[in-house]
C-alpha cells in the first residue's frame, strides 16, 4: 500500500524520495534518510555568524557620530518648542481665566512658568509647573526680555520683539517672539 500523503507531496513540491524532509520537500530542515552519505543541516556556522556580527558592528560604529548629532540637535529643537508652547498656554489661561496671564522666562537659571490670577479670583496662581530646561533638556537659553504679558483677549502685549537663543554643546537655536505673542524661528 502506497502513502498516499507522500505521493502528494511529491506531485506538489516535486520531492523525490531520497531526499524528502519532515515537513516539506527540498527544505533546509534534516532528511529523514540518509542516502549516500548525504545528510542536511539547518542553521549557520559560528564563522558566518561572527562574519555578521562584525559587519553590523561596523555599521554602528559609523552611524552612532551621526545619531549623537541628531540627538543633539533635536534635544535644542525640543527646547525651543517647549517656549512655544508656554505661549500657547499663557495665551489660552489668560483667555480661560479671563485675567492677564504672564509667561516668565529666567535665563539666570534657565526656567520657564506661567502665572495667571487664581481660579478662585484672589491672588497669582502658577500655572503648571516651572519647568527647569538646564534639567530637563541639558540646554540653557539666554533672552533679551524677561516676561511676556497676556491679557484676558489672549493678546500678548510687549514692548518689543524678545529674542531667545538656546545652546548645548556647541549647537544653538534662535526664537523671535514678536510683540502680538508670536513665535518665529
Amino acid at each position: 500500500m502506497r502513502d498516499t500523503s507522500s505521493d502528494l507531496e511529491s506531485a506538489l513540491f516535486g520531492c523525490q524520495d531520497s531526499y524528502r524532509t519532515r515537513g516539506n520537500c527540498g527544505g533546509a530542515r534534516t532528511k529523514t534518510r540518509r542516502e549516500g552519505g548525504l545528510v542536511s543541516r539547518s542553521g549557520f556556522t559560528l564563522i558566518e555568524l561572527v562574519i555578521v556580527i562584525v559587519i553590523i558592528s561596523a555599521l554602528l560604529t559609523l552611524a552612532m557620530p551621526k545619531v549623537k548629532t541628531y540627538m543633539l540637535h533635536e534635544t535644542v529643537r525640543s527646547a525651543r518648542r517647549e517656549v512655544t508652547t508656554h505661549l500657547a498656554r499663557g495665551r489660552a489661561t489668560a483667555v480661560f481665566r479671563g485675567c492677564r496671564a504672564v509667561l516668565h522666562l529666567d535665563p539666570a537659571t534657565s526656567r520657564v512658568w506661567i502665572t495667571s490670577c487664581s481660579p478662585q479670583g484672589t491672588g497669582t496662581d502658577t500655572v503648571g509647573s516651572v519647568d527647569d530646561f538646564q534639567r530637563h533638556f541639558g540646554v540653557a537659553f539666554t533672552s533679551d526680555g524677561d516676561s511676556i504679558l497676556f491679557t484676558p483677549q489672549g493678546v500678548a502685549m510687549a514692548s518689543a520683539s524678545i529674542s531667545m537663543t538656546f545652546s548645548k554643546n556647541g549647537w544653538t537655536e534662535s526664537l523671535a517672539i514678536t510683540p502680538v505673542g508670536r513665535p518665529v524661528w
